[in-house]
């Protein structure tokens, strides 16, 4: 009887190791996530006690850019926008479309996305990249949440994200051109609304606002590591708005008070100048005494991170703050929230649609900013990769 149980249990245990096989090599021969585990360089004195987990896409064919359009009505409005990223990506990847159906993500139940339809769509494709195009209205709290959990469902094996995401949306289809046909550019000069940035990542020049003392900056120029700091800004807002309006800075950080039609640059109410928007998505800055009024026209392409604001890309409404820094300030791609936070430390995600991190420093950087937290954040974007020194914005 014991000879008997024994042979049994052998027996099971072949069949398994048999069926494992079959197993891995299905998985082996179809697009699947290889998670690998690899170690800074000894001199990068700021991740060496750390090991990154990069993750890499394995097939045999051209990785998949996946569109995915909010309506049909989108598909037909939105057509050159669509287009223009299909013709732009055709050479590099293999671009798919996708037409959501059945109930309006943006306006229906919030698991809209969890149509059969859908998400069977997106799971047959698997693809690499995944970009979302919505018009402003579509690009509700509940669309942008719907679509975040939608992109890590597409593997069942795990509960990670399976595609590399973003969300392209504008005031109109003109401004929503502007962020399709971007070119690749490289950040180096930056201005920052808070002290927070360290302005020696960056090889060019950068100028940090303190959001807890009025008047107060740090500055940095190009090609130096010194920091000189000063108080001599009593109206920031004004004088954010003089830099921003600079034609060769690439990215802007913001922190503070904000809602989707403001920003008040501090958390203290010291502050009385602030940032707004007109109904025609025209920004504009207010000087401490409410009496001056400062357009922002600054058409030059940037990168725009609201890290430490509430609200400021929650896309409620067509004159919002988020639409109108893409249409006022250039802004091609946005990092933000879409929820009410504290000081920026929730719900934070980088997302990159179209370039992954093609370098340790690449994987180190952004790993670093994923530890921050989950990924209830609004984006719409071009495709970057941060690095130690600076930022590439890559179609």
């Amino acid at each position: 009887g014991s000879e008997l149980a024994h042979f049994a249990e052998v027996l099971l245990f072949l069949t398994l190791v048999i069926q494992l096989s079959r197993l891995e090599k299905q998985h082996r021969n179809s697009p699947i996530y290889r998670h690998t585990t690899t170690v800074p360089p000894a001199d990068n004195q700021r991740f060496r006690q750390f090991r990154i987990m990069e993750a890499s896409v394995v097939s045999n064919s051209l990785d998949v850019y996946c569109i995915v359009v909010a309506s049909k009505e989108t598909s037909s409005s939105w057509a050159p926008v669509i287009d223009t990223l299909r013709d732009k990506h055709s050479t590099r990847f293999d671009v798919r479309v996708v037409v959501l159906s059945g109930p309006q993500p943006g306006t229906a139940c919030p698991d809209a996305f969890g149509s059969r339809d859908n998400r069977r769509a997106l799971q047959d494709a698997l693809p690499r990249y995944t970009v979302a195009i919505c018009q402003w209205y579509e690009c509700t709290e509940i669309f942008v949440r719907g679509f975040s959990r939608l992109c890590c469902t597409l593997d069942k094996t795990h509960p990670y994200v399976d595609t590399i995401w973003g969300i392209l949306t504008a005031a109109s289809v003109e401004d929503a051109m502007l962020i399709a046909s971007c070119t690749p550019f490289r950040v180096e000069n930056i201005v920052s609304g808070t002290c927070g940035v360290d302005l020696k990542h960056f090889v060019g020049r950068g100028v940090a606002y303190n959001e807890l003392q009025p008047g107060a900056l740090k500055r940095k120029e190009a090609g130096s590591d010194e920091i000189i700091s000063a108080n001599d800004k009593p109206d920031t807002a004004i004088d954010i708005r003089n830099e921003i309006c600079q034609p060769d800075v690439h990215m802007i950080f913001t922190s503070g008070h904000a809602t989707e039609s403001g920003w008040e640059i501090d958390y203290t109410a010291k502050y009385k100048s602030k940032f707004s928007c007109r109904e025609d998505n025209q920004l504009y800055a207010i000087s401490a005494d409410g009496t001056t009024t400062s357009d922002v026209i600054a058409p030059t392409p940037k990168v725009y991170s609201a890290a430490g604001n509430c609200l400021m890309a929650h896309v409620s409404k067509q004159d919002c703050m988020a639409l109108s820094w893409m249409h006022s300030a250039g802004v091609r791609q946005m990092f933000g929230y879409t929820v009410p936070t504290w000081f920026g430390y929730e719900n934070i995600v980088v997302s990159c649609p179209s370039r992954a991190p093609s370098s340790t420093d690449d994987a180190q950087s952004v790993e670093q900013i994923r530890w921050m937290g989950h990924t209830q954040i609004f984006f719409y974007a071009t495709g970057a990769a941060f690095t130690m020194r600076s930022c590439v914005c890559q179609p």
